[in-house]
Order: C-alpha cells, then sequence, then structure tokens
C-alpha cells in the first residue's frame, strides 16, 4: 500500500470506529439473535500481514476471501441486535468514505 493509502485508512477506519460506538452509545440493551456479524473492507495492493501490523490491534484484522478483510472484531460491542447495527453502521461509513464495504453476517 501507498503511505497516502495508509493514511485515508487509518483515517476512516478511526472515522468508522467513531460512528459505530456513537450509535452504540445510543442503544438500550441487547436484544435478538447471537450473531457474529462483522463488517468487510476490500482492500487491494496489500496482504493480511500488512494490515493487521498497521491496524489489527485496534481494530481486528483478518482475512475474508480475495481482497476482502474482516475488520473492526475488537471494537463491536454485544452479541444480538447492538453488534449488528454497529457493524452495518461501520460498514456505511466506510461506503461514505469510498471504500468497498459490507457487512458478513453469521448467525451463532
Amino acid at each position: 500500500m501507498t503511505q497516502e493509502t495508509i493514511e485515508k485508512l487509518t483515517q476512516d477506519l478511526e472515522t468508522a470506529k467513531l460512528q459505530a460506538m456513537a450509535v452504540a452509545s445510543e442503544l438500550k440493551g441487547d436484544t435478538g439473535t447471537c450473531n457474529l456479524d462483522t463488517p468487510l473492507i476490500k482492500v487491494v495492493g496489500t496482504n493480511e500481514k500488512e494490515l493487521r501490523d498497521l491496524f489489527g490491534e485496534e481494530y481486528g484484522i483478518n482475512k475474508y476471501n480475495g481482497d476482502w478483510y474482516q475488520v473492526g472484531f475488537k471494537i463491536l460491542q454485544g452479541q444480538a441486535n447492538k453488534r449488528t447495527i454497529m457493524a452495518r453502521e461501520f460498514s456505511n461509513t466506510l461506503l461514505d468514505l469510498g471504500w468497498h464495504s459490507i457487512v458478513h453476517y453469521v448467525i451463532d
């Protein structure tokens, strides 16, 4: 990754984290089906080791498939609707900032 891409991704992950945490702070409780919903982001031109070295400690980064990576595992709260809502907010914020991002829905 270029230094410019690293700086943009650093800033955008922080923005997504803050947005997800702001939405979570407004929720009362955590009801619904237990799940492991997680945002995915597509990052081309890198590898899992580079992303983990840069962002793994704070966000939790895991290779999903191809250029897609799970991100945000360490910041998501709850086990049910709260987690889903945070994952959606995190992913939607990344989309708004120009990244390819989706939510991987997994029922436990």
